[in-house]
């Protein structure tokens, strides 16, 4: 049987293309439109006031640590998380805790944006719950 080889000019096709993916890449999710709303609050030794005042007073950067936090993810991540405050004589928030394990970016902000703050007269060490509403 005779071997039969192509001469060198012949053209050789192509590998064919990837797939498309079914998901974006990472990059083309834009959480521009992201919020975080403000929900209930639960206390112990401080006024509920207090805290939700503190809260929406500081909506802004709360909106600005969820947006920074989705982009660093590359997707939509919401829903009702609980933000737990540890308060001291003083009226000083010492420890700002989110309960939400897909954003740690946001978890980190959070807790550097109110470790610190005073939320005015407490009776004694305090505590807080608010509950926020994460919609991407």
């Amino acid at each position: 049987a005779a071997v039969v080889t192509p001469p060198a000019s012949a053209a050789v096709a192509p590998p064919a293309p990837a797939p498309a993916s079914a998901a974006p890449p990472l990059a083309d999710y834009n959480p521009r439109g992201a919020f975080v709303g403000v929900l209930d609050v639960q206390t112990s030794h401080v006024r509920p006031e207090a805290i939700t005042s503190l809260v929406r007073a500081s909506n802004g950067r709360l909106t600005s640590c969820y947006q920074d936090a989705l982009r660093m993810a590359g997707s939509p991540v919401g829903g009702r998380v609980e933000m737990t405050l540890t308060i001291d004589e003083r009226g000083t928030i010492t420890y700002a805790l989110v309960n939400e394990r897909r954003l740690p970016a946001f978890v980190r902000c959070v807790r550097d944006a109110f470790t610190g703050r005073s939320v005015g007269a407490v009776d004694g060490p305090a505590t807080a719950t608010q509950w926020l509403d994460l919609h991407p």
